[in-house]
């Protein structure tokens, strides 16, 4: 499981309005990572614990979302976010703005070229710094 502080700077600003307890976050994230089937950045599973802490995780297993994302098919599950801006059958700003924010999110780096696991691998490392590239 992904360290839940190594990607709470994301959540900042989704967040705002919520009280979220790390242990919702864990929970949520632990859901996420048992539904997604393909590799995604941080910033793509912070937009998705987003979107299951506040819809559920029963929402992100039956969306076109899920299927688009476990497609590697990601700009295109980015404009699935949007749909899910209704409650008790009516378009809510409030949430037409928070779905945007996830998808930005979500968006932010939209195929991940490198995962936080590469990165700490010492083959990355010596690969990056032979070709040239600066590895923080």
């Amino acid at each position: 499981m992904r360290s839940i502080p190594d990607i709470c700077p994301h959540f900042v600003r989704l967040f705002e309005s919520r009280e979220v307890s790390a242990d919702e976050l864990q929970e949520s994230g632990s859901k996420v990572e048992k539904l997604v089937k393909v590799t995604i950045n941080d910033s793509q599973f912070a937009a998705l614990i987003s979107f299951v802490c506040d819809l559920g995780a029963d929402a992100l297993r039956m969306s076109v979302l899920l299927e688009r994302i476990n497609a590697r098919r990601f700009h295109d599950a980015s404009l699935e976010f949007r749909k899910w801006n209704h409650a008790d059958g009516k378009e809510l700003d409030s949430l037409l703005r928070r779905r945007l924010s996830e998808a930005n999110l979500f968006c932010s780096f939209p195929e991940p070229v490198v995962t936080h696991q590469e990165m700490k691998t010492k083959r990355f490392r010596r690969e990056s710094s032979m070709s040239g590239r600066r590895v923080a």
